[in-house]
């Protein structure tokens, strides 16, 4: 049996197909960087700190239980209270040199839930705190095209 599609559908098709080899090209680069092998201690702990093509994580963290634990993970990530990376930026001081930038998760004061810390290497007294990664870093990289913009 021969069926006739209208355009809206064959185009509708056309979408679905795309977003599902989106979907599939994403996931096949998802499990290649779950194959990373990590160097590991005697004892079979990650030796730190782990080098990615990034960034330098220090310190894994742990992972949050209990009642609390809602808060420190979704379906797609995980929060580990007391993580640390550190990776090279440009500086939002003096944009036209690169510093060390330190990326913290931390438990708040406030009911228990991760926030995110960023702080500069040249201004150390003065982190960026909010309650997600990207917010932390979105700051990070407003306060930079501020001082570019001067």
């Amino acid at each position: 049996a021969r069926v006739l599609l209208t355009y809206k559908t064959k185009r509708r098709i056309q979408q679905l197909n795309e977003l599902k080899r989106r979907r599939e090209s994403h996931d096949a680069l998802a499990r290649k960087a779950r194959k990373r092998e990590v160097e590991r201690g005697v004892d079979g702990q990650p030796i730190l700190p782990i080098r990615t093509k990034g960034a330098n994580v220090h310190c894994l963290g742990r992972i949050v239980t209990g009642h609390a634990a809602k808060a420190w993970h979704t379906t797609a990530y995980i929060w580990p209270d007391g993580f640390r990376s550190t990776r090279t930026y440009t500086s939002y001081k003096d944009p036209d040199v690169k510093v060390q930038y330190t990326s913290e998760i931390c438990r708040s004061n406030l009911g228990g839930s991760p926030i995110f810390k960023v702080t500069a290497d040249d201004d150390r007294l003065s982190p960026v705190i909010k309650e997600t990664a990207s917010g932390a870093w979105c700051a990070i990289l407003e306060k930079i095209n501020q001082e570019k913009d001067k």
